[in-house]
């Protein structure tokens, strides 16, 4: 269910953007009238004063501050005061417009265009929704996919729980409200290859309407920065003033990456990048089965089985033709492996963008793929899960085959069997040995090649920060923390 901005709280918002515009001009006046520059600091303050009175009327302290400068600055012009006594008019009256009109509550965005993505801030959020300092907005936004940019893609209300509570990004105007803080999982602006944000929703852009821009990442880091730093200098990095990530050893390669790649260009890295660990660990470890109501077919296939989830990553479909091959050769044996089977149920998780991938990058192979899901789908043998809650698989499954990628080490977290698939071995840990009797092959699954053995589970403290669930929360107060630090400082960057 949407939530509409009434208007006359939008209209306290654009208010308190143009107080947020003052509080800046008058922090940069002190230089100036250190510089005896009095003229331009008159003419300054008497346009904020005009803006003032329109804002609070004339019988106000901050009117008062202000008028009092105006006749400070005539003064110090003819040498009749120093500017010790300016500045402490000028201190008193930014104090006083802190305290007389200014908000106290934080205004926090929260920017979601895929929903089986969105798991990477929701704690989060759920955290700021539940502070009473906070007004918090989870605002579904529109993309497109590169292959037809004219058609947006949106994911609505109905694609999230009933604990978030959706704002329409149409009567939300990001550069007139200017949030105290906008958390975002998107790092690529306009270089993904598959899909896009509208610009309007870029990092680069974002930077520009609020005093924190916060960028969470929609994967686990680890996997992947340890073969190949790309992610450490994407536009996310650049223009986000807070980058989260999820334990020291990723923050190193982070600080590394970017520090040779950009030096200080775009931020400190030591301040930029934060280790607090991975919001997406604390719908793994809350999650409960009695939390879903499964639909009564996936019910009937299940029963008393055993549940292998099953899903594959874009990165291990291959380029070329023989990549391709082994690709649909290996989901094809995986399958029928588990039709003939009566003891386990495959319940298959496809990428959410691999449909996409498939228009935009492997056009040739679109139809092979599309008549594999619905041959897949009319055997009625297994789940054909596409919905956005890859976290109710991990909960219902017994164990996980799939690709090495971030969501592997999710399921680690779970502590369940975790098989690594191999595109060049046709068999899997579940086929049937000809030479070996049926009775002697586990449901969890055995295999005789080494490459798609059990992986054994990893420590969480090895894999992220704060692993009991709350790292949401403590994401959360640690950047409330620091946008009322700014709101102190009135820091500009």
């Amino acid at each position: 269910m949407s939530l509409d901005i009434k208007e006359e709280q939008k209209f306290a918002y654009v208010i308190r953007a143009q107080i947020l515009e003052i509080l800046d001009v008058l922090k940069m006046l002190e230089k100036a009238q250190n510089a005896s520059l009095y003229t331009d600091c008159y003419e300054v303050m008497s346009e904020c004063i005009d803006v003032l009175i329109n804002i609070t009327g004339e019988d106000f302290k901050t009117i008062y501050l202000a008028k009092e400068y105006i006749e400070l600055l005539d003064k110090a012009q003819k040498n009749e005061i120093d500017t010790i006594k300016l500045t402490n008019v000028l201190n008193a009256l930014i104090n006083n417009i802190n305290d007389e009109l200014l908000p106290k509550k934080i205004k926090a965005v929260f920017l979601s265009y895929k929903a089986a993505m969105s798991d990477s801030i929701e704690s989060i959020y759920l955290a700021a929704k539940d502070d009473p300092d906070c007004d918090a907005y989870w605002i579904p936004i529109p993309y497109y996919e590169k292959s037809n940019p004219q058609t947006p893609i949106f994911e609505g209300p109905e694609y999230y729980e009933k604990n978030i509570i959706c704002t329409d990004y149409t009567r939300f105007d990001i550069k007139a409200e200017k949030p105290d803080v906008i958390f975002t999982f998107n790092p690529y602006d306009d270089s993904n290859l598959v899909t896009s944000l509208y610009p309007n929703y870029f990092c680069r852009e974002l930077w520009k309407h609020t005093k924190l821009l916060v960028y969470v990442s929609y994967g686990i880091e680890k996997e992947v920065v340890e073969n190949d730093t790309w992610p450490c200098i994407l536009p996310s990095s650049r223009y986000a003033d807070k980058v989260i990530l999820e334990s020291d050893r990723v923050r190193d390669i982070f600080i590394d990456t970017f520090k040779e790649t950009y030096n200080t260009t775009y931020g400190v890295a030591e301040d930029k990048f934060v280790a607090l660990g991975s919001p997406k660990f604390d719908k793994i470890i809350n999650t409960k089965r009695e939390n879903y109501n499964l639909p009564d077919t996936w019910c009937k296939l299940i029963q008393n089985k055993i549940v292998i989830l099953y899903s594959n990553t874009l990165s291990n479909i291959g380029g070329t033709n023989e990549e391709m091959e082994l690709w649909f050769n290996k989901l094809e044996s995986v399958f029928d492996t588990f039709k003939n089977r009566d003891d386990v149920v495959l319940w298959w998780c496809p990428h959410p963008h691999i449909v996409a991938y498939f228009i935009n990058l492997r056009q040739p192979y679109y139809e092979r793929y599309i008549k594999l899901v619905e041959d897949y789908k009319n055997a009625n043998f297994g789940i054909y899960d596409d919905t956005p809650d890859f976290n109710r698989a991990i909960v219902f499954s017994d164990a996980r085959y799939s690709d090495n990628n971030s969501v592997s080490l999710l399921y680690e977290a779970t502590g369940k069997p975790l098989y690594i698939q191999d595109y060049n071995i046709p068999s899997n840990p579940w086929s049937i040995d000809n030479n070996s009797s049926s009775a002697t092959q586990s449901p969890i699954g055995i295999t005789n090649n080494k490459a798609e053995q059990k992986k054994s589970p990893t420590c969480l403290s090895d894999i992220t920060n704060n692993t009991d669930g709350t790292c949401g929360a403590n994401v959360w107060e640690y950047t409330k923390a620091k946008v009322q630090e700014r709101r102190r400082s009135l820091i500009r960057r």
